[in-house]
């Protein structure tokens, strides 16, 4: 079987502010042992090198800003992946006019 893992990225709990990672995810109980496994067997993994600056920012946000016209989601991205977004017209980019 090929060995296909996912690394993990941290999150910001907007209630409490904590940091949530892979270890911290609070899961129901029945869920526990299959964690375990997949944590276990590599097939996810945390991330433990990650610029917490980033935490703040929430991937429905940004897609919401800009299938709704709202601009401020290129702050929030890197300039290059801004380039291609508005150069492909994707995730429903579309050009003020």
């Amino acid at each position: 079987m090929r060995n296909c893992w996912s690394n993990v990225y941290p999150y910001r709990d907007p209630t409490s502010g904590d940091v949530i990672t892979v270890e911290t995810l609070t899961i129901e109980p029945q869920f526990r042992h299959l964690k375990a496994f997949l944590l276990e067997n590599r097939y996810i993994e945390p991330l433990d090198n990650y610029n917490q600056s980033y935490l703040p920012i929430v991937t429905r946000d940004v897609l919401t800003k800009i299938q709704t016209g709202d601009s401020s989601w290129e702050a929030l991205v890197p300039p290059r992946i801004v380039q291609l977004i508005t150069q492909d017209k994707l995730f429903g980019y579309k050009p003020n006019e």
